[in-house]
């Protein structure tokens, strides 16, 4: 009977042994669990962190890039575009670097940007203004066009100069229709609307077209061959830039604007704030 109550008391002592070791390690391994949890969740935080900084950089270079090619294109060693194309512009589409596979259908891709204009000056149609999100400080040239809307051109192969494999395209968007094209998001260059290659001649009338493209490839200035292209939003560089999903058209009629960066005040201060004597205001602008 001894013996019994020796082993019984034996294993009670183990067992508040062990309780006691394991009240000991309680504490330890809670911390430790939740140093991991906080380096988990850091983790965890830093890469959603990065997921947003990167498509922000992202757009940021699509953005500078789209305002050196404007730059570029409108008045460089090629010429100047006319001032008629310019005081008609209702919204202008810009595309760095588009690739094309000559030999691929569907082959030509590329991201851009498009700004449509919502002052006064406006020709005809219905004038927007930014209810919804009002411009931020410092942004008055940009107040006479929209923020910016993220694009894509899409479709058949695109005329290169040999030995190119993409080119820089600037659309100026002229008509009403086309406008309204662009603004819905289905928009097929030569089917929904007219579009013709622009000269750099100050003499140059815009004639009866929806589109006066520009394209300049391997450095050379060519005649836009922009048939059967589609142009259609980005939702992805949209959805990043603005931090949520927005719709193209409140976008491109003045009713959606991000807080404004030091790169997208660069690009709006090339464009003219107003459609008449736009040259005198591309210039100055180009100046700066």
């Amino acid at each position: 009977m001894l013996n019994n109550f020796s082993r019984v008391n034996t294993f009670t002592k183990r067992i508040l042994f062990s309780a006691t070791l394991f009240g000991l390690a309680l504490p330890v391994l809670a911390e430790e669990y939740q140093q991991d949890e906080m380096v988990t969740g850091q983790q965890a935080t830093d890469d959603a962190r990065a997921r947003m900084e990167a498509p922000a950089d992202d757009q940021a270079r699509l953005i500078t890039r789209a305002s050196d090619v404007y730059r570029a294109m409108v008045s460089g060693p090629q010429g100047q575009v006319p001032e008629d194309v310019l005081n008609q512009t209702r919204c202008v589409a810009i595309f760095p670097e588009v690739t094309s596979a000559a030999l691929v259908v569907g082959g030509t891709r590329g991201s851009g940007i498009a700004t449509c204009r919502t002052d006064a000056t406006q020709m005809g149609g219905t004038q927007a203004t930014a209810a919804q999100g009002q411009p931020s400080q410092g942004r008055a040239q940009s107040q006479n066009w929209s923020d910016l809307a993220f694009v894509n051109m899409t479709g058949g192969s695109l005329g290169v100069q040999v030995g190119a494999t993409s080119s820089d395209i600037v659309l100026f968007i002229i008509d009403q229709e086309a406008e309204k094209r662009l603004k819905e998001g289905r928009f097929a260059l030569g089917a929904d609307t007219s579009v013709v290659a622009g000269e750099y001649d100050a003499r140059w009338k815009t004639p009866e077209s929806g589109v006066v493209a520009y394209q300049r490839s391997g450095g050379a200035y060519i005649g836009a061959s922009l048939q059967g292209l589609n142009i259609t939003k980005n939702e992805e560089n949209m959805r990043a830039y603005y931090n949520r999903d927005v719709e193209l058209a409140r976008v491109l009629e003045g009713e959606e604007r991000a807080e404004e960066t030091e790169v997208v005040r660069q690009f709006f201060a090339v464009l003219p704030e107003k459609n008449d004597g736009a040259r005198a205001q591309l210039d100055a602008g180009l100046e700066q």
